[in-house]
């Protein structure tokens, strides 16, 4: 079984993206622990998640391709490895510095 060792980033991250509509309104934006199918579906424990409704039709959205885009200046790290040995090599990220944490990955 492979475990993921990852920058805590990963897991709990979110990033609020003002519409460009309606004012003083957002979306939040994660990249979190997905679903059980979401898991199935992608193959990995986290993915990115949107607050929109065009994200709930299509799975993808104008603010998280925004988020990404600009991953570094707002903080997030994304940093992770799967060891297929189980054993975590590290207990700060190499990227940025932070803490990482380690799980096994499904399947």
């Amino acid at each position: 079984m492979s475990t993921l060792v990852a920058c805590e980033s990963l897991r709990v991250f979110r990033h609020r993206v003002a519409s460009k509509t309606r004012e003083n309104f957002g979306y939040i934006v994660r990249h979190e622990k997905l679903t059980p199918r979401e898991i199935e579906l992608s193959g990995f424990p986290y993915g990115w998640t949107c607050t929109c409704n065009g994200f709930t039709y299509r799975k993808d959205c104008i603010h998280i391709q925004f988020v990404r885009s600009h991953c570094k200046s707002i903080g997030f790290c994304g940093w992770y490895a799967v060891d297929q040995v189980g054993e975590v090599v590290t207990s700060k990220c190499p990227n940025c510095g932070e803490d990482v944490f380690s799980e096994r990955m499904p399947g």
